[in-house]
């Protein structure tokens, strides 16, 4: 995650992947707050991750719709830019799922 205006993204997925893809948050637990840093567990209890808190303040804008659109509303009203190694990285710990999809138990 990057301020907007530092030119900073990713390349892990490609514009396309992007473009199609629509995603919303998915189920999450806290499990430790800190101020540089937020630890959650989704899919698996056994698997925390350790976000930067500025991305707890970015999953409510996946609501389902085009993530293009979710990260335009990003940048614009929090002036951050999520790189796409982190999307797919939120995708893969299932912080981000495709809507009306169940987590994986």
């Amino acid at each position: 995650m990057s301020r907007a205006g530092s030119g900073a993204t990713g390349s892990a997925v490609s514009e396309s992947s992007i473009d199609n893809a629509r995603l919303t948050a998915g189920t999450i637990r806290v499990v430790s707050n800190a101020p540089d840093s937020v630890r959650v567990v989704a899919y698996s209890g056994s698997d925390p991750l350790d976000l930067d808190p500025a991305v707890m303040q970015v999953l409510p804008y996946f609501d389902g719709r085009p993530t293009r659109g979710a990260l335009a509303a990003v940048e614009k009203k929090l002036g951050l830019r999520v790189e796409e190694d982190l999307l797919r990285k939120l995708a893969d710990f299932e912080i981000l799922v495709p809507p009306g999809r169940e987590p994986a138990s």
